[in-house]
């Protein structure tokens, strides 16, 4: 609901992990499955020209998406955020690292996830990355993109069933 997307944004602001808040928020501005958020590299995302790169999709594939003005705010706190962090998160290729710099692992985030949506009245039978999936797709729609965006967005192929449960909206 708005209620529990609005709530949801109070809890990103305050929340105490930065780097959990952070990588939740790019899913949730992104559409992004939460895999290819751990697995975003420094080397795929150009600040200045404002896009980012997702390697080795669900599909497989290799996508560029542009970024919004919210997803640049997001890279750059937490670019921000690392470089006042220790050397080794300071140094990782990965954009959302675990502690050591390496990938973050479904084991490091996924309480703080489940602690985020339950603080923001999320019900709990609902996924806790799954949700903010589709409330990008249904603010694209809502704001005028087309199912084929919204595919695109998510990494669904075009008139798959995930595209069409989205046509509701």
């Amino acid at each position: 609901t708005d209620e529990q997307f609005q709530k949801l944004h109070e809890i990103w602001a305050s929340y105490h992990d930065r780097h959990i808040a952070h990588l939740h928020q790019f899913i949730g501005w992104s559409g992004s499955r939460p895999s290819e958020v751990l697995k975003l590299l420094w080397v795929d995302v150009d600040l200045a020209q404002r896009f980012y790169i997702k390697r080795d999709t669900k599909s497989g594939k290799s996508l560029t998406f542009p970024m919004s003005a919210k997803l640049l705010s997001i890279l750059q706190q937490q670019r921000e955020l690392l470089n006042n962090s220790p050397e080794e998160m300071k140094k990782s290729r990965f954009v959302f690292p675990g502690p050591a710099g390496g990938q973050r692992k479904l084991h490091s985030y996924i309480r703080h996830f489940c602690r985020i949506r339950n603080h923001a009245g999320i019900p709990e039978d609902y996924r806790p990355n799954y949700c903010l999936r589709d409330t990008i797709a249904s603010i694209m729609l809502s704001n005028g993109a087309t199912l084929a965006e919204v595919a695109y967005q998510l990494g669904h192929a075009p008139g798959s069933p995930m595209t069409r449960r989205y046509g509701k909206f």
